[in-house]
C-alpha cells in the first residue's frame, strides 16, 4: 500500500496566499464598482453646476463605464484563476502547480504592465513636438467649466480616500503572486510534486513444498518375444545293437 505523501509547510503557506490574492482582487472589484457609482454621481452634480454641453458629459460617463468594465473583468478573472489552480495543487497535483504558476505571472504583468503603460504613455505624449493647431482644436479644452468642476468636486469629495485604497490593494496582490511563484519552486515543493515511480505489484510467497513436475515419456516399445533355443536329441546309431 502506497502512503500519501505529506504536504510541506511551502505549499500549505503558497495555499492560503493563493486565496489572500483571489480575496485581495475581489476586494479591487468591490473598490472599482464603488468608485465608479460615486465618480458617476460627481458627473451628474458637475453637469447640473456649469451646464454643460451633452457631449462632454457622455464622453465622460462612457469612460468611466468602460474603465470600470474593464477593471472588474480583468481582476474577476484573475481570482477564479487564484481560486480554481489553489485546490489542485494544494492535492498534490503539478499540472495546478504549472497554472498558479502562470496565473501569478499574469497578475505580475497586470500590475506593472498597467503601471508601465501608463508611464510610457506620458513619456511618449511629452516626447512629442507641440502642435498650435492641436493646441487650438483640443476635443477637452482646457477652460472647459465642466471638467474644471469634476475635478473639483472628486478631489474634495467624501470618496477622496478610495484613490490611494485600488494602487494598495493591487501592490498586496502583486506581492503575494511573487511569495506564491517562490514558494511552489522552492526545492520541499519540487520533492512534494514529483511523480515517484509506481512498485511493483506484491507476489505473496508460496508456502509448503512445491508441487513434484512429471515429465511425459513415450511408452516403451515392445517387439515380438525372441525364439527359444533349440535343443538338440541324442539318436542311437543304427549301426550299435540296443543293449539286452
Amino acid at each position: 500500500m502506497i502512503e500519501p505523501k505529506q504536504r510541506p509547510a511551502t505549499v500549505t503557506v503558497a495555499f492560503w496566499l493563493q486565496l489572500g490574492a483571489a480575496a485581495a482582487l475581489m476586494v479591487i472589484v468591490a473598490l472599482i464598482v464603488v468608485d465608479s457609482i460615486y465618480y458617476a454621481g460627481l458627473i451628474d452634480r458637475a453637469a447640473e453646476l456649469t451646464n454643460a454641453e451633452p457631449a462632454e458629459v457622455s464622453s465622460e460617463r462612457a469612460s468611466n463605464v468602460a474603465g470600470a468594465a474593464v477593471g472588474c473583468a480583468v481582476a474577476v478573472v484573475l481570482a477564479v484563476w487564484s481560486v480554481a489552480t489553489a485546490v489542485p495543487f494544494g492535492r498534490g497535483s503539478n499540472v495546478g502547480r504549472v497554472l498558479a504558476c502562470v496565473g501569478a505571472g499574469l497578475q505580475l504583468l497586470c500590475c506593472v504592465g498597467s503601471t508601465g503603460a501608463g508611464s510610457l504613455m506620458f513619456l511618449f505624449v511629452a516626447s512629442l513636438p507641440e502642435d498650435p493647431a492641436l493646441a487650438e482644436d483640443e476635443v477637452w479644452p482646457a477652460d472647459s467649466a465642466f471638467y474644471e468642476k469634476l475635478y473639483e468636486l472628486d478631489e474634495s469629495g467624501t470618496m477622496a480616500w478610495l484613490a490611494p485604497v485600488v494602487p494598495l490593494a493591487a501592490v498586496t496582490v502583486f506581492l503575494l503572486s511573487i511569495a506564491v511563484g517562490v514558494l511552489l519552486l522552492v526545492p520541499p515543493s519540487n520533492r512534494y510534486f514529483r511523480t515517484e515511480p509506481v512498485p511493483p505489484a506484491y507476489v505473496p510467497y508460496p508456502y509448503g513444498y512445491a508441487v513434484p513436475v512429471y515429465y511425459a515419456y513415450p511408452p516403451p516399445q515392445y517387439g515380438a518375444p525372441p525364439a527359444p533355443p533349440k535343443r538338440e536329441v541324442d539318436h542311437p546309431s543304427p549301426d550299435v545293437d540296443p543293449p539286452c
